[in-house]
This record gives structure tokens, sequence and C-alpha cells, in this order.
């Protein structure tokens, strides 16, 4: 896993009062990564493919302060108390997620995936997109145990579990999270269970009517591969890893965005662009940024990202509630 942050400016366009203005917004972006060893592609150059788990973009535009709230700073916290201060609107990028539930269709057990949302996936805690789920019974009558794996065993044993969450009351909200945030390495295990505590977490509410050992899985529909590819190939005689540098690297992510918490647009497919790069995450280059979508009243044209450089977990994870809240506010 990696963690990267950046700042992406992004040309924004609307018609104001019948005459075209643009303002380039600046967004703070957050991104955790998943990558994969690297091999010799089909031309014989070293490469490497991954996956953005996590992407978050937020800042705050005085152009759409003026869409909607009709003052470009924004509108008032309290109309009675100036003095408290104005808020922009505040937009926001982040990765479309899509749930399928299987194993049960009335929602007896887990609430709809309308209110679903799962953080901290990789390719250690899922099975291609496959999570598994089981309710018991809990310590006592009318509380409940989930736990979700990440395969369909008949008997699991307790390090299969991912994520678990215990004693909820039928109907209410959960958080069923790893069992541990730290890999625990240990030669008596597969290798798959080293990399279990990647800091899953599962967001649900449990249905108002549970069974007793119901089981079933949720498929995440899963972001597209992005690609580093070397320009060179390896120098014969040194080594396949003897041209790594320069590369060039192609992002791909399906995205929504935001403004506060209504959304402008959804499901978008976008694609980044990064050449002559010298290292992970590529410092020191610009990353052409090819996401050009219409909004609401209002389009967003290409732009580009700098300063991209590796975080902290920790780091990461402010920025993402950071974007959340922005979200959890309404126009």
């Amino acid at each position: 896993m990696e963690y990267e942050g950046s700042s992406i400016f992004l040309p924004v366009h609307a018609e104001v009062d019948g005459k075209q203005v643009t303002e380039r917004v600046k967004l703070r972006a957050f991104m955790r990564a998943e990558l994969w060893p690297a091999y010799l592609g089909g031309l014989g150059t070293r490469e490497f493919q991954f996956v953005i788990r996590d992407w978050e973009l937020f800042g705050a535009s005085r152009l759409l302060s003026r869409l909607y709230f009709g003052d470009s700073r924004g509108r008032l916290k309290n109309e009675d108390h100036p003095e408290a201060g104005r808020e922009q609107v505040v937009m926001t990028w982040t990765l479309a997620h899509h749930y399928v539930k299987q194993g049960d269709d009335g929602d007896n057990s887990l609430g709809p995936v309308s209110g679903l949302r799962i953080d901290g996936v990789t390719d250690h805690n899922t099975d291609q997109g496959d999570l598994y789920w089981q309710v018991t019974a809990g310590s006592r009558s009318g509380v409940w145990n989930v736990r979700f794996f990440r395969e369909a065993e008949e008997t699991v044993a307790p390090d299969d579990v991912v994520a678990h969450a215990a004693e909820v009351e039928a109907g209410a909200s959960f958080v069923a999270e790893s069992p541990v945030e730290e890999p625990q390495f240990s030669y008596k295990l597969p290798f798959r269970r080293e990399s279990h505590g990647h800091g899953l977490s599962v967001s649900w509410t449990l249905g108002r009517d549970p069974k007793d050992g119901a089981r079933g899985k949720v498929r995440i529909n899963e972001q597209p591969k992005s690609i580093c590819i070397a320009d060179d190939p390896p120098i014969e005689g040194l080594g396949a890893d003897s041209s790594d540098f320069p590369a060039h690297i192609i992002y791909t992510a399906n995205f929504e965005v935001w403004a506060n918490g209504t959304q402008v647009a959804g499901d978008q497919m976008g694609i980044a662009h990064a050449k002559a790069v010298r290292g992970i995450p590529p410092r020191d280059v610009k990353v052409a940024f090819e996401k050009p979508i219409q909004g609401d009243g209002f389009s967003f044209a290409s732009g580009m990202c700098l300063g991209m450089h590796e975080i902290t977990r920790e780091e990461f994870l402010e920025g993402v509630e950071a974007a959340r809240a922005a979200r959890s506010r309404a126009l």
C-alpha cells in the first residue's frame, strides 16, 4: 500500500449574469493505492500495475459559491451574527463505489447496500472484489454478531475473519473492523493471512429481522487498474531491474463530483498521464489531469496535478475525513 498527497488545479467554467466566468480551483488530493510486483511486459520493458483504492479531493470554490449561494464569499454561517463568518461551497471528488449484496434479497439480515461503505479494501482482505459475510446470534437475546471473510468457507478459523462487529441490535448501524491494525507475520500462516490487518472497515446497518447463521457475500465493483511502464528495456547482462526509470505512468479511476452534500456528476471515467517519471510517487513532474465533464450549470476542463509526495496513513485519513465532512453539509 502507498499513500500519496498532491495538489490539483482544475479550471471550472460557468455562465454568471450572462457572462462566461472561469475559476482555477485548487484541490488538495489524498490517495491510497495498492501496487503489484513489477514484471516484464510484452515489449520487454519493466512495468507494474496498481489500483487506486481511495481518492479524495477537496477545495473551496468562489465560483460555485456565487452560483449556489449568490455571493462569491459564500453564505453567512449565522444570519443574525455576521461576525461568525461565512462558508463557501466545497467541491469534492471521490471514487465511485458500487456494491451488490447476495444471500439476503429481502434485507432482513443486513440493510440495503445504499447504506453500505467499505474502507481499507486490499487484494489481501477481499477475494477479487468479493467479501463474504455471516450473521450469528449474540450473547443475549436481541443482539447479533456480524463477521466478514475473504473466502466462502463453510468452516472458518478466527484468522479468516477480516472484519467483525459484536452485539449489534436489529436495525442498528454498526462498524465492523479488522481484528488487527497492522500485518501479523508468522511462518505458520499462509501468505494471504499476513496482510489481513490493513484497516478494513465496513459501515452498515443490521436488518430488522436477522437470521442466525445467515450467510452471503458483497460484490465490490473494482476500480480499473492503472499502470507504470519503463521507457526503455533492461540493459542486457545487468538484470531485469536495470532500467526502471524514466517511465510513464497512467492513472485511471471512476469517480463522482460533489458540491457540499449535492452530487453534481456521477460515475465518470477519468485518466491522468505523467511522462519522464523518475520515482514513485512521480515527484517534480506535471501530471495531466484529463477528466473534463459537465456539472450542474458549469463544466470542468483539463487540469494538472503537482507536488505529489508520500504521506503517512494518518495524514491520508485526516484528508479523507475532511472531504467527507464537506459532503455532509447541505448546499
